[in-house]
């Protein structure tokens, strides 16, 4: 800290200072995370101390131009916001007496920072203290106040949902990082994840008059969004999420939101606010407001009604034609998780009667989002295409063709080059219900899927794409099963699959026994007269070993 002090004016020596306190405030930070040591229960008042003035100081030598990239400054005021965070969770009673202080500053710290992409961080860490302070029993007094929750709302939690300039270029240009942090739960370091928590925890105490103060707020966004849709649209996108954050009490990432607040009409919401931009004909118009729309609706489909639920669907299914990749695939995701919801009553809330008269629309749909640029291998697009399968079954035979012919296409590019784990399972998710499916009133009609399927797996074997590998067995297994007894084709690879390389990947065991056990339950005699059963020697393997 004095040297701090001393070479205060020195551009080179205080960047490399300030750089050094962070890494300080980080080991800090570890030091006192499983526990309080004696040393600095001790020694408290120094730390605080110091924190405290690094907090509030500011030196002009340290400000950076970069508008992205946080400098020592903030990166040092973030540690320190993370480190009184943990106090006020983990020692409240040792850090009581110096809170105030901090609460004062941080506030004033939110405050007077602006909407910059490098005070993210800072920004995110400081209302996450706000946050810990709030949802603590003992400290609700500091909150109570209607001013001050007023103001809490008005000049912390409103501005920090805002949709930026770098929110929309990241929509846009970078779409899976966008996707990644809204849905996917990675936004744990941003302005809005941190509001929203701020959110959740002052209803802790104060769920009503929150409720009462951002009610008004929202209904003035959405006036301002109503005189002009062009112009305000992103007063629209922050009403929205914070009726989304203020509503939701508890959720799971299975069952999306699975308690809301009793003051918040989730229902007469999307009715008044939602369905509109779910519904209209531009597929391309408001992207950023359609993929709420479509957020808000997975969100809260165990909330809303069946009826309502059902009534979307078409809507999902035109949306799976815009061009924003967020779009389409938020559509996606939409599809394949209201395919799950149950009714009380354990039936589908979205029967395979009501998708029926939608069936060929949605496989179009599907497909040809896989053919736009940037969603080649969209994880999301592929799952819904499997939950499509799983949900309607028979009802797909007449579409079993040409659904077989896109995933054939799309087995042969993506094994040029495995790059998506979770699209390929997918992929062979989807194939192995369309065989399941095809075959299941007419088991002969497995000789049409191997036709399709052998070339490319044929290659895949040949080439030796080792991240498919387990998925052709698994699939030759289940065709091999189907029949009555073995096929020539099958006994001309039986020597390869006892070939000592294959048994020597862990992850081809499993599929390599369930397939070797369908070539002795169908042609055991074939392969006794062939004479090639041996001793699979591998003592590591000895419980999946067989002769």
């Amino acid at each position: 800290m004095e040297l701090a002090k001393t070479h205060a004016n020195d551009p080179v020596a205080i960047k490399i200072l300030y750089n050094s306190l962070a890494l300080i405030c980080k080991v800090f930070y570890s030091l006192n995370f499983q526990d309080l040591p004696e040393y600095f229960e001790d020694n408290m008042q120094t730390w605080m101390a110091h924190f405290h003035t690094l907090l509030v100081d500011e030196n002009k030598l340290l400000v950076t131009n970069d508008e992205d990239e946080a400098g020592p400054l903030e990166l040092l005021k973030s540690q320190i916001c993370d480190n009184v965070a943990m106090y006020a969770q983990k020692y409240d009673e040792e850090f009581q007496q110096f809170l105030p202080d901090f609460v004062k500053a941080i506030w004033n710290l939110l405050v007077t920072t602006g909407p910059q992409v490098k005070f993210d961080i800072l920004v995110s860490n400081a209302i996450q203290f706000l946050a810990s302070v709030a949802e603590r029993q003992h400290y609700k007094q500091l909150f109570e106040s209607q001013d001050t929750l007023t103001s809490i709302c008005e000049k912390v939690v409103v501005p920090n949902m805002e949709f930026r300039e770098a929110d929309g270029d990241l929509f846009e240009f970078n779409p899976e990082e966008y996707i990644r942090k809204d849905i996917e739960g990675s936004d744990f370091d941003t302005r809005r994840r941190s509001a929203c928590d701020l959110v959740k925890a002052l209803c802790r105490f104060f769920e009503e008059p929150v409720t009462h103060i951002f009610s008004a707020y929202v209904t003035q966004m959405l006036q301002e969004y109503t005189k002009s849709p062009s112009t305000h649209w992103k007063n629209k996108d922050s009403a929205i999420f914070l009726v989304t954050s203020l509503a939701a009490k508890s959720k799971t990432q299975k069952h999306g939101t699975t308690e809301v607040r009793e003051l918040v009409n989730v229902v007469d919401f999307f009715r008044a606010n939602i369905a509109a931009d779910l519904q209209s004909p531009n597929v391309n118009e408001f992207p950023v407001l359609k993929a709420d729309a479509i957020k808000y609706l997975i969100t809260f489909r165990n909330m809303l009604p069946a009826d309502v639920i059902n009534a979307a669907l078409p809507c999902l299914i035109a949306l799976l034609k815009s061009e924003s990749t967020v779009v389409h695939t938020y559509a996606a995701l939409a599809i394949e998780r209201i395919f799950t919801v149950r009714l009380p009553n354990g039936q589908p809330a979205v029967p395979a009667e009501t998708v029926k008269p939608h069936v060929e629309a949605l496989l179009t749909n599907l497909f040809g989002a896989l053919e736009m640029s940037g969603s080649e291998e969209n994880e999301y697009v592929m799952k819904a295409i499997m939950r499509s399968l799983s949900l309607m079954k028979e009802e797909m035979v007449p579409y079993l063709k040409i659904i077989l012919g896109h995933l054939k296409l799309k087995l042969i590019l993506v094994a040029k080059n495995p790059s998506k784990p979770h699209f390929n399972h997918y992929l062979f998710e989807a194939m192995s219900l369309s065989i399941r499916v095809g075959c299941k009133s007419n088991p002969t009609e497995v000789t049409a899927f191997e036709t399709e399927l052998f070339p490319p797996f044929q290659e895949i074997l040949t080439t030796d794409v080792q991240e498919f590998i387990p998925y052709v067995f698994q699939i030759m297994s289940l065709m091999l099963e189907l029949h009555k007894d073995c096929p020539e084709p099958y006994m001309a690879m039986f020597p390869f699959l006892l070939a000592p390389i294959l048994w020597e990947r862990l992850g081809n065991i499993p599929p390599l026994v369930r397939l070797l056990q369908a070539f002795v339950e169908k042609g055991s005699a074939q392969i006794v007269a062939s004479d090639k059963v041996k001793l699979i020697a591998f003592k590591a393997n000895d419980g999946p070993s067989w002769i």
